[in-house]
């Protein structure tokens, strides 16, 4: 298993190896939704935990995009494929491609990175004015 999820600070973590990934909210929504995300990520890369399939196969896919809180429309858009395609992905009627597998790991990075950001910036308005502010909001 390369992804995992972990509280720290003021949230739950997703990470690969030391590397967040994406940042959800503490207490146990939290907590579900991280460990969630991590077992989807996990599922996604066959190479990694000798799981059959990953991005490739229906299941995993459509378990990405629901880690991600993705709509199928929404992932079209940000494939820039129709929604068909992706329809037919996870409905197992089309194979995805090798190029879209990447073009979804990719995507993946990239999501995970800007929701890390988006806590990160959360954080820092709430501490404007504190004596202890975070390193990373001076």
């Amino acid at each position: 298993m390369r992804y995992s999820a972990a509280r720290r600070g003021d949230g739950w973590y997703v990470l690969d190896g030391g590397e967040v990934l994406a940042v959800y909210a503490a207490g146990p929504g939290g907590a579900q939704a991280a460990q969630e995300h991590a077992r989807a990520l996990n599922s996604s890369h066959p190479a990694r935990n000798g799981t059959a399939g990953g991005l490739r196969s229906p299941a995993g896919l459509r378990a990405w995009r629901q880690a991600y809180g993705l709509t199928q429309g929404q992932l079209a858009e940000l494939l820039e494929v129709r929604v068909l395609t992706v329809q037919r992905w996870e409905a197992g009627s089309t194979p995805v491609s090798r190029v879209a597998e990447l073009a979804l790991e990719r995507l993946g990075q990239e999501l995970g990175r800007a929701a890390a950001e988006q806590v990160v910036k959360g954080n820092c308005e709430r501490s404007k004015g504190r004596e202890n502010q975070p390193a990373q909001c001076a």
